[in-house]
Protein backbone atom coordinates (compact mmCIF):
# COMPACT_ATOMS: atom_id res chain seq x y z
CA UNK A 1 0.00 0.00 0.00
CA UNK A 2 2.77 2.59 0.82
CA UNK A 3 4.82 1.63 -2.40
CA UNK A 4 1.54 2.68 -4.37
CA UNK A 5 0.81 5.53 -2.24
CA UNK A 6 4.45 6.80 -3.01
CA UNK A 7 4.48 6.00 -6.84
CA UNK A 8 1.34 8.06 -6.91
CA UNK A 9 2.81 11.08 -5.07
CA UNK A 10 5.90 10.78 -7.52
CA UNK A 11 3.63 10.15 -10.41
CA UNK A 12 1.59 13.90 -9.32
CA UNK A 13 4.58 15.80 -8.17
CA UNK A 14 6.33 14.92 -12.15
CA UNK A 15 3.02 15.53 -14.04
CA UNK A 16 2.73 18.74 -12.22
CA UNK A 17 6.52 19.37 -13.49
CA UNK A 18 5.65 18.73 -16.78
CA UNK A 19 2.72 20.70 -16.91
CA UNK A 20 4.50 23.59 -15.39
CA UNK A 21 4.96 26.07 -17.79
CA UNK A 22 6.04 30.10 -18.62
CA UNK A 23 5.43 32.12 -21.38
CA UNK A 24 6.47 35.37 -22.71
CA UNK A 25 4.87 37.95 -24.88
CA UNK A 26 6.09 41.31 -26.28
CA UNK A 27 4.36 44.78 -25.06
CA UNK A 28 3.81 46.08 -29.12
CA UNK A 29 6.12 48.88 -28.15
CA UNK A 30 8.27 48.74 -31.28
CA UNK A 31 6.38 48.84 -34.43
CA UNK A 32 6.19 45.17 -36.79
CA UNK A 33 9.54 45.52 -39.06
CA UNK A 34 7.42 45.34 -43.05
CA UNK A 35 10.25 45.59 -44.89
CA UNK A 36 13.83 44.12 -44.38
CA UNK A 37 16.51 44.49 -45.41
CA UNK A 38 16.23 48.11 -46.23
CA UNK A 39 16.65 49.41 -49.23
CA UNK A 40 19.27 52.20 -50.34
CA UNK A 41 22.20 53.34 -48.03
CA UNK A 42 26.10 53.44 -47.67
CA UNK A 43 26.75 50.35 -49.57
CA UNK A 44 30.52 50.84 -49.78
CA UNK A 45 31.41 51.98 -46.57
CA UNK A 46 32.57 49.88 -43.73
CA UNK A 47 31.18 50.19 -40.01
CA UNK A 48 32.43 49.08 -36.46
CA UNK A 49 29.71 47.95 -33.86
CA UNK A 50 30.82 48.76 -29.94
CA UNK A 51 28.61 47.39 -27.43
CA UNK A 52 29.06 49.73 -24.70
CA UNK A 53 25.75 48.87 -22.38
CA UNK A 54 25.53 46.42 -19.58
CA UNK A 55 25.12 43.19 -20.17
CA UNK A 56 22.59 41.68 -18.30
CA UNK A 57 23.06 37.62 -17.39
CA UNK A 58 20.16 35.95 -19.10
CA UNK A 59 19.41 32.69 -20.81
CA UNK A 60 21.47 32.96 -24.08
CA UNK A 61 25.10 32.57 -23.20
CA UNK A 62 25.33 33.17 -19.75
CA UNK A 63 29.12 33.08 -19.49
CA UNK A 64 29.29 35.67 -21.91
CA UNK A 65 26.23 38.06 -22.39
CA UNK A 66 28.13 41.17 -23.11
CA UNK A 67 29.81 39.29 -26.28
CA UNK A 68 26.24 37.16 -27.27
CA UNK A 69 24.56 40.94 -27.67
CA UNK A 70 27.72 42.30 -29.55
CA UNK A 71 27.63 39.84 -32.19
CA UNK A 72 23.65 39.68 -31.91
CA UNK A 73 23.98 43.78 -32.70
CA UNK A 74 26.48 43.12 -35.60
CA UNK A 75 24.38 40.64 -37.12
CA UNK A 76 21.42 43.05 -37.78
CA UNK A 77 23.78 45.32 -39.61
CA UNK A 78 25.30 42.38 -41.79
CA UNK A 79 21.95 41.69 -42.50
CA UNK A 80 20.91 44.73 -43.52
CA UNK A 81 23.31 44.34 -46.46
CA UNK A 82 23.85 48.24 -46.49
CA UNK A 83 27.55 47.93 -46.08
CA UNK A 84 30.73 46.26 -47.29
CA UNK A 85 32.12 45.12 -44.23
CA UNK A 86 30.50 44.93 -40.74
CA UNK A 87 33.44 44.40 -37.65
CA UNK A 88 33.10 43.98 -33.72
CA UNK A 89 34.68 45.57 -31.08
CA UNK A 90 37.89 47.85 -32.15
CA UNK A 91 37.46 51.34 -34.53
CA UNK A 92 38.50 50.73 -37.93
CA UNK A 93 35.67 51.08 -40.13
CA UNK A 94 34.02 54.25 -41.82
CA UNK A 95 31.57 54.36 -39.58
CA UNK A 96 31.35 53.68 -35.92
CA UNK A 97 28.02 52.78 -34.36
CA UNK A 98 27.95 52.92 -30.59
CA UNK A 99 25.19 50.97 -29.08
CA UNK A 100 24.15 51.30 -25.44
CA UNK A 101 21.86 49.05 -23.50
CA UNK A 102 19.85 50.11 -20.58
CA UNK A 103 18.12 47.14 -18.94
CA UNK A 104 14.46 47.56 -16.26
CA UNK A 105 13.36 44.37 -15.06
CA UNK A 106 10.66 44.41 -12.71
CA UNK A 107 9.16 40.71 -10.72
CA UNK A 108 7.15 40.52 -7.59
CA UNK A 109 9.41 38.14 -5.55
CA UNK A 110 6.42 37.03 -3.46
CA UNK A 111 4.52 35.70 -6.20
CA UNK A 112 7.33 33.75 -7.78
CA UNK A 113 7.61 32.13 -4.65
CA UNK A 114 3.85 31.26 -4.32
CA UNK A 115 3.72 30.18 -7.81
CA UNK A 116 6.23 27.52 -6.40
CA UNK A 117 5.23 26.92 -3.30
CA UNK A 118 1.49 26.09 -5.36
CA UNK A 119 3.17 23.87 -7.90
CA UNK A 120 2.73 26.49 -10.49
CA UNK A 121 -1.32 26.54 -10.20
CA UNK A 122 -0.98 30.64 -8.78
CA UNK A 123 0.25 32.46 -12.18
CA UNK A 124 3.30 34.96 -11.21
CA UNK A 125 4.73 37.61 -13.48
CA UNK A 126 7.61 39.57 -14.55
CA UNK A 127 8.53 42.36 -16.86
CA UNK A 128 11.84 43.14 -18.81
CA UNK A 129 11.80 46.47 -20.97
CA UNK A 130 15.09 47.04 -23.34
CA UNK A 131 16.24 50.22 -24.36
CA UNK A 132 18.95 50.61 -27.39
CA UNK A 133 20.55 53.78 -27.50
CA UNK A 134 22.67 53.94 -30.81
CA UNK A 135 25.44 56.43 -31.68
CA UNK A 136 26.63 56.71 -35.52
CA UNK A 137 30.23 58.38 -35.62
CA UNK A 138 32.39 59.26 -38.15
CA UNK A 139 35.70 58.45 -38.62
CA UNK A 140 36.86 61.62 -36.62
CA UNK A 141 33.93 60.08 -33.97
CA UNK A 142 31.59 62.90 -34.49
CA UNK A 143 28.18 61.84 -33.59
CA UNK A 144 26.13 62.03 -37.01
CA UNK A 145 22.61 60.93 -35.35
CA UNK A 146 21.50 59.02 -32.33
CA UNK A 147 18.75 56.53 -32.62
CA UNK A 148 16.63 55.39 -29.35
CA UNK A 149 14.45 51.94 -29.55
CA UNK A 150 12.71 50.24 -26.60
CA UNK A 151 10.63 47.07 -26.35
CA UNK A 152 9.20 45.43 -23.10
CA UNK A 153 8.59 41.78 -22.89
CA UNK A 154 6.40 40.59 -20.33
CA UNK A 155 6.65 36.98 -18.74
CA UNK A 156 4.44 34.53 -17.00
CA UNK A 157 4.84 31.26 -15.08
CA UNK A 158 1.80 29.10 -14.63
CA UNK A 159 1.10 25.47 -14.90
CA UNK A 160 -1.25 25.66 -18.23
CA UNK A 161 0.60 27.48 -20.11
CA UNK A 162 2.53 24.31 -20.98
CA UNK A 163 0.13 24.96 -24.05
CA UNK A 164 1.27 28.48 -24.98
CA UNK A 165 5.04 27.19 -24.34
CA UNK A 166 5.85 25.99 -27.91
CA UNK A 167 4.88 29.65 -29.87
CA UNK A 168 5.93 31.96 -26.96
CA UNK A 169 9.01 30.34 -25.69
CA UNK A 170 11.03 33.01 -23.64
CA UNK A 171 14.35 32.59 -24.96
CA UNK A 172 13.11 32.55 -28.75
CA UNK A 173 10.79 35.89 -27.69
CA UNK A 174 14.12 37.31 -26.18
CA UNK A 175 16.13 36.86 -29.10
CA UNK A 176 13.82 37.86 -31.68
CA UNK A 177 12.75 41.36 -29.78
CA UNK A 178 16.85 42.09 -29.65
CA UNK A 179 17.03 40.88 -33.11
CA UNK A 180 14.34 43.63 -34.11
CA UNK A 181 15.51 46.61 -31.94
CA UNK A 182 18.33 46.93 -33.99
CA UNK A 183 16.60 46.21 -37.02
CA UNK A 184 14.59 48.90 -36.26
CA UNK A 185 17.62 51.22 -35.19
CA UNK A 186 19.41 50.26 -38.43
CA UNK A 187 16.17 51.42 -40.68
CA UNK A 188 15.69 54.54 -38.58
CA UNK A 189 19.05 55.47 -39.14
CA UNK A 190 19.26 54.48 -42.86
CA UNK A 191 15.79 56.34 -43.71
CA UNK A 192 17.22 59.41 -41.61
CA UNK A 193 21.13 59.07 -44.00
CA UNK A 194 23.26 58.28 -40.77
CA UNK A 195 25.11 55.69 -43.15
CA UNK A 196 25.44 58.26 -46.18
Amino acid sequence: MGYCKERCMLLAVGLVVVLSGCASFREGKLPDITQWPPAGGAKGKSITVVFTGQAISTDVNKANPHGWYENAIAQAYRDSKLFSEVKTGAAGGDLLAEVKLIHRGEANLLMAVLTGLTLYLIPSSGTDEFTFRTAIKDKQGTVIGMVEKTEAINFWQQMFLIFVYPFKNPNTVFTDTISDLNRATVIEANAKGYFN
